[in-house]
């Protein structure tokens, strides 16, 4: 368990986010992004660890969340954050855009929303 609590926390988990949002940033049509988002997204993942990997816990094996589900929710967030630089016409996207699709968001973005 204790491997499951750290997955956020690590460099590696750090470097596939930032890949996750450098793509997907570019896919929306955007020439940059704030590298706080990354920093950003990184520390509600390990904020929140402990709690959701309990619960995580408590699943069956092939019905636990990991790695690959909070970069999918990366992605969504990202999707979801452009809207807010593309309103703004900006080219660039801000963490103020990222915090602001994840209060306005309605789906679960595990594991980076607030608990």
């Amino acid at each position: 368990m204790l491997e499951s609590l750290v997955m956020f926390e690590t460099a590696r988990f750090k470097t596939l986010l930032k890949e996750t949002i450098a793509g997907e940033a570019t896919n929306q049509g955007f020439t940059q992004y704030e590298i706080g988002i990354v920093d950003l997204l990184q520390l509600r993942a390990t904020e929140n660890a402990s709690v959701l990997m309990e619960r995580e816990l408590r699943k069956s094996p092939g019905m636990r969340r990991g790695i690959s589900d909070a970069l999918s929710s990366a992605r969504e967030i990202i999707v979801l954050a452009s809207a807010y630089a593309v309103a703004d016409k900006r080219t660039v996207l801000r963490v103020s855009d990222v915090d602001a699709a994840l209060s306005g968001t309605s789906f679960r973005a595990w594991p980076f929303i607030r608990i």
